[in-house]
């Protein structure tokens, strides 16, 4: 029990820490935040095959089982969560430097505000 419990909750605590890593571009994180989320969920699955020969073979699934699976997908919700990060993060990153390329207004600029009236912004007056 020994050589399994403690290294599966060790690497579920190790995977957690993920969410210190930096997300922005200038900084170390980008790539090392994915990779060290997918190693440590490699890592759980090794360990799992590992001991699966040393495991009674029961037709039914032991504690030790559902155990091993809870690992899994506490590991796995890390990796989800710094893909979902990245893909909003660049989504807004694009968004952003499109509008500094498409906007047309300069700072100091006085913007014309329109009617709250319907018929006066179809006029466009």
């Amino acid at each position: 029990i020994n050589n399994v419990l403690g290294p599966l909750s060790t690497l579920v605590l190790l995977a957690n820490l993920v969410f210190w890593l930096p997300l922005r571009e200038n900084s170390l994180g980008i790539g090392e935040r994915i990779s060290y989320a997918v190693t440590l969920f490699l890592t759980i699955i090794a360990l799992a095959l590992f001991t699966s020969g040393l495991r009674p073979a029961v037709a039914e699934s032991i504690w030790l089982d559902r155990y091993q699976t809870r690992c899994i997908l506490l590991t796995v919700a890390p990796i989800i969560e710094t893909v979902l990060l990245f893909y909003v993060t660049n989504v807004i990153n694009d968004c952003m430097i499109y509008i500094k390329m498409h906007n047309e207004c300069n700072k100091g600029d006085r913007v014309r505000v329109r009617s709250n009236t319907l018929e006066d912004w179809q006029s466009g007056e």
